[in-house]
């Protein structure tokens, strides 16, 4: 498992080193990428940069909302981002279910 830096959603040429790197270790070491999205961050560039990485990467994504304690109503996030589920580590709200959507899908893969 790989916790990677923000990336933010611009241009290769204008990333920082340590997104280039993030982005590099994604490419080749990871099997399954999660990508976590922040309610409170700008969708649009959120989603641009989910498109802009499952093209580069060609890899399974698992698309997370983060900070379900938070919200009003956490479903309405799943939706808008186009989510799996929405998690909050802090309550423990969907922490298991996400472990065990990353195991079925690393169990899919084959090494």
């Amino acid at each position: 498992m790989i916790d990677t830096p923000g990336i933010l959603d611009r241009p290769v040429e204008k990333m920082k080193p340590e997104e280039k790197e993030a982005v590099l270790s994604m490419k080749y070491l990871a099997d399954l990428v999660v990508f976590l999205a922040d309610p409170f961050q700008d969708e649009a560039s959120q989603l641009s940069l989910l498109n802009y990485l499952k093209g580069t990467l060609h890899k399974p994504f698992l698309v997370v909302v983060g900070k379900a304690d938070l919200l009003e109503d956490p479903e309405k996030e799943v939706e808008r981002f186009g989510a799996e589920l929405c998690v909050s580590p802090l309550t423990g709200y969907n922490v298991e279910e996400l472990r065990n959507r990353i195991i079925k899908e690393l169990e899919g893969i084959k090494w």
